[in-house]
Order: structure tokens, then sequence, then C-alpha cells
């Protein structure tokens, strides 16, 4: 079946017009990327921290943008992660300069100050095993005090984990009743309800960057745009 006939198109006539336009293009996109704006490179090629945290109740991110940004961090990257139900939040903050460490301690800080006021003592959603533990050799529920501290500090050290497996299971502890089903017995609990707290939100996961290591990533990134240019017009 033919459609169409006499397809006599001079492609090649008009190829000195085409190419000029197509060269503008280029010249106003790179105008574009790097004059008037910037490559919005991740963490993984510039440096920087990248933290997933879960909240009790999906947070504003017009709110965390603004406590972020309280703490120095006006560049960084906020986003919902995963399902809008699971308050889960991505923040990525880029390098701090003249320093080696990444931006965790202050953002985390930020948000502690922000949505945490309320909480007193040690934060189950924020604390590790350690300190948790070290609170609980500190109470002494249960009156191990007076016996074998190795003892004490063993089973002291079972609750917390049993306690913050809790936390790495669902992502954060909820409520006392989930404590309480982490088979904490009554002294322990009513020890943790008044020395501790349960905060809004948790750290699922933190990755840090090292701007050398970034750089690197990215010089051989432009590298391999550039060496897979070469080879499709050649």
């Amino acid at each position: 079946m033919e459609f169409f006939r006499d397809t006599d198109i001079q492609f090649m006539k008009h190829r000195h017009r085409w190419v000029t336009l197509s060269a503008a293009f280029l010249l106003l996109s790179v105008f574009a990327v790097f004059v008037r704006g910037r490559l919005n490179l991740g963490i993984d090629f510039i440096g920087g921290t990248e933290l997933t945290l879960k909240f009790r109740s999906e947070p504003e991110i017009q709110r965390l943008r603004e406590i972020v940004a309280s703490a120095g961090f006006g560049d960084a990257l906020i986003q919902t992660f995963g399902d809008t139900e699971s308050g889960e939040v991505l923040v990525k903050a880029p390098i701090i300069v003249d320093s080696e460490e990444g931006s965790q301690q202050q953002i985390v800080a930020a948000l502690d100050g922000a949505f945490n006021s309320a909480v007193t003592g040690l934060d189950l959603n924020l604390s590790g095993t350690e300190a948790l533990t070290e609170l609980l050799l500190g109470e002494d529920p249960e009156g191990r005090g007076s016996g074998d501290p190795t003892v004490a500090h063993q089973r002291y050290s079972e609750v917390a984990d049993s306690i913050l497996s809790v936390r790495r299971s669902k992502g954060l502890i909820a409520d006392w009743s989930e404590v309480q089903g982490a088979g904490v017995d009554s002294p322990i609990l009513e020890a943790l309800r008044s020395s501790a707290g349960i905060g809004e939100f948790s750290v699922l996961r933190v990755e840090y960057v090292d701007p050398q290591i970034g750089g690197e990533l990215r010089r051989k990134g432009i590298l391999a745009v550039i060496f897979s240019l070469l080879g499709m017009l050649a």
C-alpha cells in the first residue's frame, strides 16, 4: 500500500539552516546551565549528608525546610520518601565548608528542638542501645546494683536491645504500649516513663559522602559522557 508519491525531500539543501539552529539551541542550553543556573547534582557528586527520617505523622515539608534552614542549611533538599502515609522524609544537605564531618548532628538537633520540646530525658526514638543501657543502670529498677555489675549490665543491655528492636522493625516507637509489648517488666516501664520519652521522629538511615570522593565521581561521570558522545559521533 502506497501512501505518498513523488517524495523528493531536499534534506541536504537546508542543512546549513538546521545546523545553525541546532548550534543556537546548544549554546542556549550551555548558557542556561553554566551561567544562569547550575546542575542539580546529588550528594554522590558534590559530597554531603543524606538522612532518611521517619515521623509519627506526615510532617509539613515547608516547616521542615524552615527548621533545617535555621540550622544553617538553606540549600538542603527535603522531600517525602516512600508512601505518603509512611511519614518518611529524605533530607539532603551539602557539605559543611572547612569541616570533615557531616551535617547529621546539626539537622537532627534542630528538628529535635522543634518537634520534641515536650520530651524530657532520653528520647527512645533517637538514642542507642548503650545510652539506654546506661540509663537503666542508673535507675536500676530491678535492684541489681548490689550484685555483680557485669550481670546487671548484661540484663539491662538485653532490655535496651529488646526495646530498640521495636524501633528497628517499625522504624519508630509510637507509644508506650509498644515498649510494654517488647516484654518490658512494670518496674522498668515505670522507670522509663519517668526518665525517658518518645519523640516524634527517628533516623532510619544516614549516608555521608566525602567531597573529594564526590569530586572524583563527578569527574569520571563527565568524562564518561564526553567519551560516549565522541563514540557516537565517530
